[in-house]
C-alpha cells in the first residue's frame, strides 16, 4: 500500500475518532510508528508542528512533509511519543476573534493506564462509560484548556495496539 492510500485511510479513523469521542479506531502505521501515522496524515506545508521524539523519528518526519517545525507554543499540531500532560498548558487555544488558530496534540499513552471515564456531548447519545488511557491530571488540564469554548485544544490519544480515540473540546470528560 502506497503512502497516500495510508493517509485517506488513516484521515478516515482520525475524523471518525473527534466525531464518535471515546471510541477507537484502526490506525495504519507509516515505517512501523503509528505516531508518524497520524504525522502523515495531518501535517502539509501550510501548517506548523512541534514533534517531541526521537531524531530518527524527526528526520522522517521532514522527509513526509515539507514543513518547518516550530516551539511548542506556536505549533499547530503537537506530536508526542510520551505521554506528557503538562504540554497541554503551553498549547495554544486560539483566540477570540480567530478559535480556530488553536493546536491539535496526539499523544501516546502507556498502556497500563486506564481511567473510567463518563463522556458527554457531541457525537454521544446522553453519556458514555468507557476506559480512556489517561491520568486525572490529564482530564483536569484537558478541561481547564477547554473551559472557554470555542477556544480550547483537541486531542488523540494513540495507543500502543495502533487504535486512536479522539477528544475534542467540545467533549466534557468526568472521572468515574
Amino acid at each position: 500500500m502506497d503512502i497516500y492510500e495510508l493517509n485517506r485511510i488513516n484521515f478516515r479513523s482520525l475524523l471518525k475518532a473527534l466525531s464518535y469521542p471515546g471510541d477507537e479506531f484502526k490506525l495504519w502505521p507509516v515505517y512501523d510508528s503509528f505516531l508518524l501515522a497520524a504525522f502523515a496524515t495531518i501535517v502539509s506545508p501550510e501548517s506548523t508542528y512541534y514533534l517531541e521524539d526521537q531524531e530518527k523519528t524527526k528526520e522522517l518526519a521532514q522527509i513526509l512533509v515539507n514543513a518547518q517545525p516550530v516551539s511548542l507554543e506556536k505549533a499547530d499540531y503537537i506530536f508526542c511519543n510520551q505521554f506528557q500532560p503538562h504540554l497541554l498548558l503551553k498549547a495554544k487555544t486560539g483566540t477570540s476573534l480567530y478559535p480556530e488558530q488553536s493546536a491539535t496534540l496526539f499523544f501516546c499513552p502507556p498502556s497500563d493506564l486506564s481511567l473510567p471515564v463518563c463522556l458527554k456531548g457531541p457525537g454521544i447519545l446522553n453519556q458514555k462509560h468507557t476506559n480512556l488511557p489517561v491520568s486525572a491530571e490529564f482530564i483536569d488540564l484537558f478541561l481547564k484548556q477547554n473551559q472557554n469554548f470555542p477556544l480550547g485544544l483537541d486531542v488523540f490519544l494513540i495507543t500502543k495496539q495502533g487504535t486512536v480515540i479522539g477528544l475534542p473540546r467540545t467533549i466534557y470528560v468526568e472521572v468515574r
